[in-house]
């Protein structure tokens, strides 16, 4: 549900019905499963990314029956994917041993040479694995009135819905939220005339509607400076001038940490053990952290991040992509239908309440003929 409306603080009451069906198709896909894995026992079962209901009910399904569990996703590129046993593909723990392993395994010219080209590609709005998120900004424009001879802090906010259902390993160590969180460091700062901030929103947030993006935009400090999601202030243009980085997460972090900035971690993430962003443990002591002066750590942790983006997975040997949703199959090319087509192109940014009742609708109709036909079955 948090998926389909991009919000992490959904008010239960108003989707109860979906949420309801939801909950009863996955106990019923997971008592199905259970009973099959049971029965068959198989040496391994694959799925699809984890998140979902439908896909985490088989997630602990095979966790509970013992069962080795393969979880699929897209790799560091078109051309790969990635399998990641019985844990979901967001596992803090599993990402960080498989970033260090990749690292230390690696030849260190090779390595330095990859992680040099993937922090330039996505300067230049290459993403590789997914949509440029940067398309549609103007290389080196600044917000108006930017001053030099100010102690400029920019913040780089995340699109937090997508890890908000995961677990309690992301649950951010500082702040309720991330909306919460920049509420108060805006607020605090405000009267601070010497200090600049601009807060960058997510591209990916465009057109969302919820309470954080709500209260973001409502923010107004006399030193605050709100840079929409579809503004086409360039983000590396921001982060090339600014003193002081503050990150809840997003890859503009460790992007930032690369390029020689002082870089402030204010949520739970991927690399918030890598080394080379500060992790205040409370609010004051991030304040602290924003004072004028601060050096930049490091920038290991960066290059380890950076390479284990850059490279992991293993490569499709009978699916060829040609695109973000296309690609042939052993040779035979496939096509997305036009409801896939345009879902995939909203997820850039712009995932509708239409779209997603599409989204819920078909998975729903789908989930509940499985079902029958496992109660049938037994």
């Amino acid at each position: 549900m948090i998926t389909m409306q991009r919000n992490p603080h959904l008010e239960v009451s108003e989707h109860r019905v979906a949420i309801r069906t939801l909950l009863s198709e996955s106990i019923r896909i997971y008592a199905g499963l259970t009973h099959e894995l049971k029965r068959s026992r198989p040496d391994k079962v694959y799925v699809y990314n984890g998140r979902y209901s439908f896909c985490r009910a088989v997630l602990r399904a095979c966790q509970h029956c013992g069962v080795e569990v393969y979880v699929h996703e897209l790799g560091a590129d078109q051309s790969k994917y990635m399998l990641v046993k019985n844990v979901l593909p967001h596992d803090i723990g599993n990402f960080l041993a498989g970033a260090r392993v990749s690292w230390e395994a690696a030849d260190p010219a090779t390595r330095n040479r990859v992680v040099a080209n993937l922090y330039a590609t996505r300067r230049a709005g290459q993403q590789g694995a997914w949509f440029s998120f940067i398309d549609q900004q103007n290389a080196a424009e600044l917000p108006p009135g930017w001053n030099p001879n100010s102690h400029n802090i920019v913040i780089f906010n995340s699109s937090d819905d997508e890890f908000a259902a995961i677990g309690d390993e992301w649950k951010n160590p500082l702040y309720e939220s991330q909306g919460v969180g920049i509420e108060r460091i805006t607020s605090a700062l405000s009267t601070r005339p010497d200090i600049q901030v601009y807060l960058r929103i997510h591209p990916n947030l465009r057109g969302v509607d919820n309470p954080d993006t709500k209260r973001l935009f409502n923010l107004s400090q006399p030193n605050l400076h709100i840079i929409a999601p579809e503004s086409p202030i360039s983000t590396y243009a921001l982060m090339d001038a600014a003193d002081t980085i503050i990150s809840f997460g997003s890859t503009a972090g460790m992007e930032a940490a690369y390029a020689g900035k002082p870089v402030i971690l204010a949520a739970q993430c991927l690399y918030r053990a890598l080394g080379s962003a500060y992790t205040p443990g409370s609010h004051e002591e991030l304040l602290r952290l924003c004072e004028p002066g601060l050096a930049p750590l490091p920038r290991e942790g960066s290059c380890i991040y950076g390479y284990y983006l850059a490279t992991y997975g293993e490569p499709r040997q009978y699916y060829k992509s040609t695109g973000v949703i296309e690609g042939s199959f052993n040779g035979k090319p496939l096509k997305a239908n036009l409801i896939t087509a345009r879902l995939a192109k909203s997820l850039n940014g712009r995932l509708s309440r239409a779209l997603g009742r599409i989204y819920f609708h078909a998975h729903k109709f789908a989930w509940a003929v499985i079902s029958r036909t496992m109660r049938r079955l037994g």
